[in-house]
C-alpha cells in the first residue's frame, strides 16, 4: 500500500528496492528524491525491457544528477540496455563473467524425440528413472500449469503450479513451500519462474515444450547446477518444437545430446491427461437446468446421434395441467399437410404482391403529389454504340491520333 511506503519515505532510509512504475509515482507526489540519490542499479534489464520498461528507466535516469553510480545487471545484454547505459554512464565498463559461454559447464542437457501425445508418458518415465529430489517443469502456456500439475498429483507425484494467473502473494507460498526439502517436490511454471529463482537443491529441470526465446532455454536450464552442484535439464521435444531447437542449438553453439527410454523404463499404466476436465464449456442459461439442457440435446439428436425430428424451441420451465412450473417438454415438429401448405402459398403472394405495388406506387411519387415521369430504359451496350463512344470525337486528342495513325499504316 501507498501508506506504508509514505511513511517509510518520511524516515532515514539508505536503500530503496522498488518496481519502476511505483518508484515514478511516489516521485511525482514528492516523496521521493532523485537529487540524493548516489546510486542506482537496475536488476534483470534486459527482462525490463522486454516487458516494455524502458520509457520509466529513461525517465528514471534522466531526473538523478550525473555524479552518481549506475549498475546495469543481466545474464543477456541486449543493445537496448547496452545503448541505455552508454546514454545515461559518464565512463562505463562492461564486465562480462560468462563470456562465450551461453550455458553453465556443470548443468548436463538432453532432449527426448517424442509424440505430442506421448509427452506425459515419457514425463512419468522420467520421474520413474530419475528419481529426482527437487524438479522444475516448464511450460509456454501458463493454462497448461494447472493441467499438468494435476496429471502428476493424480499419478501420485505431488506438484504444484505456478504462472502469471496467480496473485504476488500466492506465487511467494508456492515457492516457499517448494524450497522445503521433502521426499519429492515438483513445481510446474512458466516463464515467470525462469529468473530470478536462486534455489540450490534443483537438480532436475523438465522443458515441457522448448521456449520460442533461445535465452528463455538457457535461463530454465539455469535453475538448476547452482553453486557448483551438478544438475540435469531434459527437454521434450515434439514435431512443434523442431524449430525452437534449431534456434537453440545455432544460440549455444552446442549440439544437445538425444536421449532414448527403454520400453522396460516406460510406465504403461498410469492415469492419462484428462481433456475434458480443461477444455471450454459454454455456459448455461441462468434459467436453464444442466438436466435440461441435456434432456434437449437428446431430443434434439434422436438419443443416438440419428436424425430424428427437431424439436420445438421451449422455455426453462413450462406449466402442467395441474397448473405447478415443470421441466419444459420439446415437442416434434408437425409437418403442414398440403392444403395447409397451399393456402400459405397464396398468403405469401398475396402479400409480396401488395407489397411490390405499394413500393411502385411511392417511386413515382414527386415531393409535391405529382405524378412522376418514367424515365426511357437504358440504352443496351450494342456493338454500334460501342464504336461511337470510341470514335476521335469523343476519345478526345488521343482518339485522333490513333485514328491518324490507323489510316496511315493502313
Amino acid at each position: 500500500g501507498y501508506e506504508k511506503q509514505k511513511e517509510a519515505l518520511a524516515g532515514n532510509l539508505q536503500f530503496i528496492v522498488s518496481t519502476p512504475g511505483r518508484l515514478i509515482d511516489l516521485y511525482k507526489e514528492h516523496f521521493v528524491d532523485f537529487k540524493k540519490v548516489k546510486a542506482i542499479v537496475f536488476d534483470e534489464a534486459d527482462r525490463m525491457f522486454d516487458m516494455g520498461f524502458k520509457d520509466d528507466m529513461t525517465y528514471i535516469l534522466s531526473r538523478i544528477e550525473r555524479n552518481r553510480q549506475f549498475l546495469v545487471f543481466s545474464a543477456t545484454l541486449n543493445f537496448d540496455v547496452l545503448n541505455t547505459a552508454y546514454q545515461f554512464g559518464s565512463e562505463p565498463v562492461e564486465i562480462n563473467i560468462s563470456k562465450d559461454v551461453a550455458k553453465a559447464d556443470n548443468v548436463k542437457d538432453a532432449i527426448f524425440h517424442v509424440g505430442n501425445d506421448e509427452k506425459p508418458q515419457h514425463l512419468l518415465s522420467i520421474f520413474k528413472k530419475e528419481n529426482p529430489t527437487q524438479t522444475i517443469i516448464f511450460t509456454n502456456f501458463k493454462n497448461n500449469v494447472d493441467r499438468i500439475a494435476h496429471f502428476l498429483t493424480s499419478n501420485q507425484i505431488p506438484a504444484m503450479g505456478i504462472s502469471s494467473l496467480m496473485s504476488q502473494t500466492q506465487r511467494n507460498q508456492v515457492i516457499s513451500k517448494f524450497k522445503e526439502i521433502n521426499n519429492q517436490n515438483v513445481m510446474v511454471a512458466t516463464d515467470v519462474a525462469a529468473r530470478g529463482l536462486d534455489i540450490l537443491n534443483v537438480d532436475l529441470v523438465i522443458n515441457y515444450e522448448l521456449p520460442q526465446d533461445c535465452e528463455s532455454y538457457v535461463h530454465r536450464i539455469g535453475r538448476t547446477g547452482r553453486a557448483g552442484q551438478e544438475g540435469k535439464a531434459f527437454s521434450l521435444v515434439s514435431e512443434k518444437d523442431v524449430e525452437s531447437l534449431y534456434r537453440i542449438e545455432e544460440y549455444t553453439k552446442n549440439k544437445i545430446d538425444i536421449q532414448y527410454l527403454e520400453d522396460t523404463d516406460l510406465v504403461k499404466e498410469f492415469k492419462h491427461m484428462a481433456q475434458s476436465e480443461f477444455s471450454y464449456k459454454k455456459p448455461f442459461n441462468k434459467n436453464e437446468r444442466p438436466q435440461d439442457r441435456s434432456q434437449s440435446k437428446n431430443n434434439f439428436s434422436g438419443g443416438s446421434g440419428g436424425s430424428g425430428p427437431r424439436p420445438q424451441r421451449s422455455g426453462p420451465a413450462a406449466v402442467t395441467s395441474a397448473g405447478t412450473a415443470g421441466p419444459a417438454k420439446s415437442r416434434p415438429h408437425q409437418p403442414l399437410q398440403r392444403s395447409d401448405q397451399q393456402g400459405v402459398k397464396k398468403d405469401h403472394q398475396a402479400k409480396d404482391a401488395q407489397s411490390n405495388s405499394k413500393n411502385k406506387f411511392q417511386k413515382n411519387q414527386k415531393p409535391n403529389g405529382a405524378a412522376k415521369q418514367i424515365s426511357r430504359p437504358h440504352r443496351p451496350n450494342t456493338e454500334n454504340n460501342y464504336r461511337r463512344r470510341n470514335t476521335p470525337s469523343s476519345a478526345g486528342v488521343l482518339g485522333t491520333v490513333k485514328s491518324f495513325f490507323k489510316k496511315l499504316f493502313a
